[in-house]
């Protein structure tokens, strides 16, 4: 069963909508509709047919054209894991290190939630910018035991290259 995968299917809020203030910020800009949420199908489809115009919500690279780039940026983000860090996956909480604190992170988020993995994002805005939207080791989409168990080979890694 994939959890992660119903995020782009739910959507990601790309405004303040509901009042709360959050900024989805630089990059999210491509709410063609204007209904404040990212909806990969109709704001592909939505670029494509703005091609050649200078429409602020379809200009997601805000270079003043919307061109077939602004369609690929698009499509790019939504093929993106959201739950897996881009540079070190192993690095989970952001600090710039691999170190026990990342196992720890993943390990304590398994331990919230009864069924062993993260729980649909059902009433989440701005998933990307939770700290613990990098838990995702092992790319399956899923938050379980082999994403801690990943972590945790990795540091065994690390240390056996010191020695």
């Amino acid at each position: 069963m994939k959890v992660f995968s119903c995020v782009l299917t739910l959507l990601v809020c790309c405004g303040s909508a509901f009042g709360d203030g959050i900024d989805c910020g630089p990059g999210h800009g491509y709410d063609a509709d204007g209904d404040y949420f990212f909806n990969v199908q109709d704001d592909v489809n939505a670029v494509f047919a703005k091609i050649g115009t200078s429409d602020p919500q379809a200009d997601v690279n805000g270079d003043g054209t919307v061109t077939a780039l602004d369609a690929l940026l698009i499509i790019n983000a939504a093929n993106r894991n959201l739950f897996q860090r881009d540079g070190n996956r192993f690095d989970c909480n952001g600090d710039g290190y691999v170190s026990g604190l990342d196992a720890l992170h993943v390990y304590n988020l398994i331990s919230l939630y009864t069924n062993g993995g993260y729980p649909p994002p059902t009433d989440f805005l701005v998933f990307e910018k939770c700290s613990d939207s990098y838990v995702d080791v092992d790319g399956d989409e899923v938050l379980t035991y082999s994403d801690y168990l990943a972590v945790i080979n990795e540091l065994n890694r690390l240390e056996s290259l010191r020695n």
